[in-house]
């Protein structure tokens, strides 16, 4: 064993300080979940088994935020749109969207 096996990880102890400093201030909410925050949610949604985009999150995470987090409509402004979920969940509760993508199969997913 070496002594560089023996020293802690330099990530861990930052990441540790960093939940010190702020675990206080920290609230775990049960309904943000890996089933509503994953991308895999939108499995069931015709349009997203099309495309495999990892990367994205789920539909009903946009809903719930904006139901349980906003008293008024408004403009939802996606800067890397993806597959456009947060667009096309912000628009169907009624808000005005605007998004923008650079890579062309979320461009193209998206039109």
């Amino acid at each position: 064993m070496s002594i560089i096996d023996t020293l802690p990880d330099v990530s861990t102890l930052e990441r540790d300080k960093l939940y010190e400093k702020y675990k206080s201030k920290i609230i775990e909410n049960p309904d943000l979940d890996r089933t509503l925050v994953s991308f895999q949610a939108n499995r069931k949604l015709p349009f997203y088994s099309w495309f495999k985009y990892k990367e994205g999150f789920s539909a009903e995470l946009v809903n719930y935020v904006i139901e349980n987090q906003t008293t008024t409509k408004g403009a939802l402004l996606d800067p890397f749109a993806g597959l456009g979920t947060a667009l096309f969940a912000a628009r169907r509760l009624g808000w005005d969207t605007i998004g923008i993508e650079l890579l062309p199969v979320g461009f193209f997913a998206i039109e």
